[in-house]
């Protein structure tokens, strides 16, 4: 739920008729589900009269903000707010307080600190599409207003569909057998970008499909910035122009060739068909993890930041042709350097690489058995150094300098910045968002927004499914995100609060239709810890749920039916001894958290009971029930504990 700024609540109630006055599109079906009385929602643009009540009930001198709203409750409501975007917000607020058929009496205001407020996603597969809108919506609620949706090969490309089909032929062999995804990024002596091929589950969107995603979005105010990788994590046009690598022979090659004139030629063709599906004003170019530089006959004479700066130049050049404004990851704008002493960045770094000493020694990957290699990032042993690979990943440092300042930076080295009001941003007048950002473990944020920085990103790295989303933390993270953006009086030093209202809140939110008719609804936890090597959680687009499955709670109906419900640790119930304090981290400079805590939270709230953490979850039923009880699954008998569970008949 999005987080209120400021409130005083009332005594009293109101129960609203579904009316409402000066609002149309989602909003206005968003009020039109809220019944049960008479009171209407009238939405006003922000006059003197709001900024007074502001001023005199909350105690706040008004800021001007055209996402910020007001919800006034008295007979009805009064929404103020100046922009459709707002009004949406402020329906949704509205909705998320208005409990067992009442909302309180009372007055709300409501801004965000920052402007941008996204999610980093993968298009889901087309099977999870429905979660996706769900996931849009959820977004809504929360308080977010773009999502950062990576493209690749997973559109419909008209005028090179040579590119969809080579994607489909390369996902399709990456994901041959169960883990063979997991070694693909080790194909290769020298560095290679993460393999992508969970985007849209390894299919394609034709552009119809695309742009019914982007109108549901564009509905409900969910701007799209469409990333188009080009010179890195670039597989998808490599495997169809092999041409355009930087190394001749690596297979299903990441690393482009930026002074091979075709390849831009090629990505503006993309870029063209991009903006006209998503209409976007935006458009991330990528660039991020540019590792194997200056090897071509074309390159290794030329000095990398001179390749980066002009090949950024000519993307930023031909959107700002277009009206389109330019994102990009910024890793290459400045060096940091971890606790450890390892340099990452824009400096210069060494990398090893050995033949693989695991048990699987190569793979095939379209028909081409590649060797896999041990990677060496930082403190390679001497057996490496002597027999190993030796990748020097060059220096560009000061190519900040020739960059724009009207692009927007997606700094995703914050963690390590030891000074975030003196870094490249600030001394160049550079904005920026933070990128791959848990909100959870940010660190100065409300001074890192002060200095250059419009915002931040959250970033899941797995498929677009609920699940992935789940074991990757990401709704937790979102939740918490919504609270730093939204509420001004909150502090990064009240994180446990912050725990248990974002988990609350997406909790709300996800299981809404759940707890709006019969539920089964348990209170339960993990008394007992998993034996030792044993693997918890999934992987990126390959979910065992097998090995994270306890038990089952088997219910019986009076029909003679049957449902078996799995409990599964990480999923809908986790450790009884979860602890909830944070400490900056002996690696970075951000804050580091127990991991266990984000993984439950959208399907589960949070209990604690003195020493010992519960987990409340609902299950829906479907009919009369006989009888229900916990089944553990073999071998777990005495790992799981039930505090109460119970039937509740709406």
């Amino acid at each position: 739920m999005l987080t209120d700024s400021y409130k005083v609540i009332e005594d009293g109630f109101i129960s609203l008729s579904g009316e409402s006055v000066g609002v149309n599109g989602v909003a206005k079906d968003v009020i039109s589900s809220l019944t049960g009385g008479d009171a209407i929602v009238e939405f006003k643009p922000v006059d003197d009269n709001a900024k007074k009540l502001v001023e005199e009930k909350l105690q706040k001198e008004f800021i001007e903000n055209d996402e910020g709203f007001i919800l006034h409750v008295t007979d009805k409501i009064t929404v103020y707010a100046d922009s459709d975007r707002a009004k949406l917000f402020a329906a949704c607020s509205i909705k998320d307080k208005y409990d067992e058929g009442k909302i309180s009496r009372g007055l709300w205001w409501s801004y965000p600190a920052v402007e941008h407020r996204s999610l980093r996603i993968f298009l889901p597969p087309k099977k999870d599409l429905d979660y996706f809108y769900k996931l849009v919506d959820y977004l809504v609620h929360l308080g977010y207003n773009s999502i950062m949706l990576e493209i690749c090969g997973a559109m419909e490309f008209k005028r090179h569909p040579e590119i969809n089909k080579a994607w489909l032929e390369y996902c399709a062999s990456v994901h041959e057998t169960p883990d063979k995804y997991k070694y693909a990024v080790k194909g290769y002596y020298r560095p290679k970008n993460s393999v992508h091929t969970c985007n849209a589950g390894g299919g394609v969107y034709s552009q119809e499909e695309m742009k019914e995603i982007a109108a549901y979005c564009r509905d409900r105010f969910i701007e799209i910035i469409p990333e188009v990788p080009s010179l890195t994590h670039s597989e998808y046009l490599c495997v169809a122009y092999p041409e355009l690598r930087e190394c001749d022979d690596e297979p299903y090659a990441s690393t482009a060739c930026p002074s091979n004139p075709d390849l831009n030629k090629l990505v503006f063709d993309l870029y063209d068909e991009v903006i006209d599906v998503f209409q976007c004003k935006s458009l991330h170019i990528g660039h991020d993890e540019w590792w194997t530089m200056c090897v071509c006959d074309k390159c290794k004479d030329k000095d990398p930041a001179d390749l980066y700066v002009a090949n950024v130049l000519e993307c930023y050049n031909y959107l700002k042709s277009k009206g389109v404004k330019t994102y990009m990851w910024a890793d290459k704008l400045m060096t940091i350097k971890t606790k450890n002493g390892e340099v990452h960045c824009a400096a210069e770094k060494e990398y090893y690489t050995v033949p693989a000493q695991g048990e699987v020694k190569s793979i095939n990957i379209m028909g081409q058995e590649c060797p896999l290699y041990d990677r060496y990032w930082y403190d390679a042993p001497d057996w490496v150094k002597k027999e190993g690979f030796r990748h020097v990943i060059r220096g560009v440092e000061g190519c900040s300098k020739r960059l724009p300042a009207d692009i927007m930076y997606i700094n995703w080295s914050w963690h390590s910045d030891v000074n975030p009001t003196d870094n490249v941003y600030c001394r160049e007048n550079k904005d920026m968002i933070l990128g791959n950002t848990n909100p959870a473990v940010l660190n100065n944020y409300k001074l890192r927004f002060a200095n250059h920085t419009k915002g931040f990103s959250v970033s899941n790295w797995a498929e677009t499914t609920a699940i992935g989303m789940q074991e990757y933390g990401i709704p937790f993270q979102l939740a918490y995100g919504s609270i730093i953006a939204w509420n001004h009086d909150r502090t990064e030093f009240e994180h446990k609060k912050n725990i248990f209202e974002a988990v609350n809140s997406f909790y709300k939110l996800h299981q809404r239709e759940v707890l709006r008719g019969d539920h089964l609804e348990v209170v339960h936890t993990v008394t007992k810890d998993f034996p030792a090597g044993r693997k918890p959680y999934g992987s990126m687009s390959v979910t065992n749920t097998d090995n994270i499955t306890l038990g089952h709670y088997v219910i019986t109906y009076k029909d003679g039916t049957e449902d078996k419900i799995p409990v599964m640790f990480g999923i809908n119930i986790s450790y009884s001894k979860i602890f909830f304090e944070r400490a900056i981290s002996s690696y970075t400079f951000a804050y580091s958290m127990n991991g266990d805590i984000s993984h439950p939270s959208p399907v589960c709230d949070f209990i604690e009971d003195g020493e010992t953490v519960w987990f409340k979850t609902v299950f829906p039923i479907r009919g009369e029930v006989e009888k229900y009880e916990y089944v553990p699954k073999e071998g777990f008998e005495e790992y799981v504990e039930i505090k109460e569970s119970k039937v509740i008949v709406k």
